[in-house]
């Protein structure tokens, strides 16, 4: 078994679909550097293990690995996607992942 699956009970999902406004590729290309070096140094540390957008850049899925929620919900408020409106916060949603494997 990986080690992800091992520790899933402190595993995250995060949904943050970008706001649906005419100005977001803006605010995106604006906040993207901040963003890519924030999200980048909890990917290398291996709290982020997951981070996928979608082709058409609708929004971010990450799975995040913090003790938690209340860390989780610190890490995304503090991204400049989330100061800069790209995502929209009224639509980001996160859950804890609970997983189970036969013996």
């Amino acid at each position: 078994m990986s080690n992800f699956l091992q520790s899933a009970s402190k595993a995250f999902l995060v949904y943050a679909p970008y706001c649906a406004d005419a100005n977001v590729e803006n605010r995106r290309d604006a906040a993207r550097a901040d963003h890519l070096a924030h999200t980048g140094a909890y990917f290398e540390s291996k709290v982020i293990k997951l981070y996928s957008t979608s082709p058409k850049i609708l929004g971010s899925t990450l799975i995040i690995q913090m003790d938690t929620l209340e860390e989780v919900r610190k890490m995304v408020e503090e991204d400049s996607f989330y100061k800069l409106n790209v995502w929209d916060k009224e639509k980001l949603s996160s859950f804890r992942i609970y997983s189970s494997s036969p013996k």
